[in-house]
């Protein structure tokens, strides 16, 4: 089974990091997703019918997942579902695993700043980046332009919060 889902859900156990015999990080922790429902006999809602997710993030992806993520964050999560059995001396046993392709904190329940890490191809297209002529940026360091649509409107880049030109669409996507 090889199938591609999102869960939303908690971090049940805080992000561990290991390490494969090839040197290949691996960061995992369990993912709780539960529905809720209202108990009325009680007066609040409740948790009920959670299912357990054993979640794996690679290499640098995991190393940020780790430095960004602990116990009981809330969070979703899309990957591969994977379901592992193996067998021991009381019978078969299954567990379902993620392999993640995308993660990130749900925020119905907080807010978050995001800090985008350094990456080659990336970064050569910011400002002040190598083999750039400094003539075309402007006082600030932005590249200078005379089309108003392509002005930077003060965001910084990674900056989701913001518009990235004058007159854009604010939508980040």
């Amino acid at each position: 089974m090889n199938d591609t889902i999102t869960v939303i859900g908690n971090l049940a156990t805080p992000p561990e990091i290991k390490r494969l015999p090839d040197g290949t990080s691996v960061t995992s922790f369990r993912l709780a997703s539960n529905r809720r429902k209202f108990d009325s006999g009680a007066g609040r809602f409740v948790d009920v019918d959670a299912n357990y997710y054993t979640v794996s993030v690679y290499r640098e992806f995991g190393d940020h997942v780790a430095r960004s993520l602990q116990k009981g964050d809330r969070i979703v999560v899309a990957g591969r579902l994977r379901l592992r059995s193996w067998q021991t001396e009381h019978g078969w046993r299954t567990v379902p695993e993620l392999d993640v392709d995308a993660i990130g904190p749900d925020l119905r329940f907080g807010t978050t700043t995001f800090v985008p890490m350094e990456h080659p191809r990336r970064d050569a297209d910011r400002p002040g980046s190598p083999g750039e002529d400094v003539a075309t940026r402007g006082d600030d360091g932005a590249r200078a332009s005379s089309d108003p649509s392509e002005q930077m409107s003060g965001a910084a880049p990674g900056d989701w919060g913001a518009p990235s030109r004058v007159g854009a669409d604010p939508t980040p996507f």
